[in-house]
């Protein structure tokens, strides 16, 4: 692999990084709420855990991309 084509690379990556840091779901969106409607109780855990299984599948990106990036330093790809 060329030169400019890793820094490519690792340009794409970081941008990738960014996106899903600044697109992450917060916190926030996981806190439980009490409700006394049953289908508001449903319909409110069925909203945390979409957003919950969203903060895991972005964490794991986010692991990914920096073991990429960090081979890269590495000088693992070339």
């Amino acid at each position: 692999m060329k030169k400019a084509d890793v820094n490519e690379l690792r340009t794409l990556l970081m941008a990738k990084c960014e996106k899903i840091a600044d697109q992450s779901r917060r916190r926030e969106d996981i806190w439980i709420i009490q409700s006394n409607e049953l289908i508001e109780t449903v319909q409110l855990a069925g909203q945390r855990e979409f957003a919950a299984h969203g903060l895991e599948s972005d964490a794991k990106s986010l692991m990914q991309i920096g073991a990429a990036l960090k081979r890269i330093d590495d000088g693992l790809i070339r």
